[in-house]
């Protein structure tokens, strides 16, 4: 309800990968770039959410999250003021909930004020050995604060409209090929 056309919010993405890494490239446009968010809180500002189910052919049915689920945030800082570097967090599964410094990220303005994100995450950090016709659950979101005093999510898009974050049968598919 919050959004207002693709000149408010919008974006383009790109997945590939290699034995050690899950690269994600984000750009974003955005009318006003605010982040002044870290940690567990960085969904309140400007940022990008991901979600990967590790093990769909094992649990496709399930409707619930386990241990092979994954909400991954990566904020790219706040890239007009400085009050936030660009982080990455973990939130499921919970028992590895925390900032991800393994994550490699690299994120500038895009437009007067939308972001490019590039990011690299560890396959180790996420218990998988890729390999070429591997199929995960998957999906990527983009949120969005228009607010530099409140920190809030105002908006979510996402290329799974009707995906549920604790539902991972609600997420797309990945299917990592050569």
């Amino acid at each position: 309800r919050n959004w207002r056309g693709s000149s408010d919010q919008s974006g383009l993405f790109a997945i590939a990968w290699d034995v050690t890494h899950l690269y994600i490239e984000v750009q974003v446009e955005d009318d006003k770039h605010v982040q002044n968010q870290t940690g567990i809180n960085i969904f309140k500002g400007d940022s990008v959410d991901v979600l990967l189910d590790t093990d769909l052919e094992g649990d496709y049915y399930i409707a619930s999250l386990d241990e092979d689920d994954y909400q991954i945030g990566l904020s790219p800082g706040d890239l007009l003021r400085g009050r936030a570097k660009a982080q990455a967090y973990m939130w499921y599964p919970r028992t590895s909930s925390g900032i991800m410094t393994e994550v490699q990220l690299g994120s500038q303005l895009y437009g007067a004020a939308g972001f490019h994100l590039e990011a690299a995450i560890p396959w180790s950090v996420l218990g998988v050995s890729p390999s070429s016709g591997m199929v995960l659950g998957f999906v990527l979101s983009s949120n969005d604060n228009d607010h530099d005093s409140a920190a809030i999510q105002q908006t979510m898009l996402s290329v799974e409209p009707s995906r549920k974050l604790t539902d991972p049968t609600t997420w797309g598919t990945l299917v990592l090929t050569n």
